[in-house]
């Protein structure tokens, strides 16, 4: 893997790719790569190639998110959210209470 000590990320990319590292990112976003996958086909760090990607506010598409409103959140999430926002203290929501 590359690091900071050999070429820079920014550098290292437009050099191979020939244009600007935004546009770069956006093809990777086009082409639904991970953040994970493009850091494997770079040979640069996972969160080398995460910070670039938030300092252009792109997102990649990613692995399945985790949100407590959706149905697509597995059972033992569902679960737990269940017992965090139940009214009686138990040991997931103790920490969360005013006292």
């Amino acid at each position: 893997m590359a690091n900071r000590y050999e070429i820079p990320f920014k550098e290292q990319l437009e050099k191979k790719y020939q244009k600007h590292l935004l546009d770069i990112l956006i093809d990777f976003r086009n082409q639904k790569m991970s953040i994970r996958e493009i850091s494997e086909s770079t040979g640069f760090h996972y969160s080398t190639v995460r910070y670039w990607c938030a300092k252009y506010a792109i997102t990649m598409h990613g692995g399945q998110r985790f949100h407590p409103k959706s149905n697509t959140a597995p059972k033992k999430e569902h679960h737990f959210i269940e017992l965090f926002k139940a009214k009686k203290i138990n040991l997931f929501n103790v920490l969360s209470r005013r006292w």
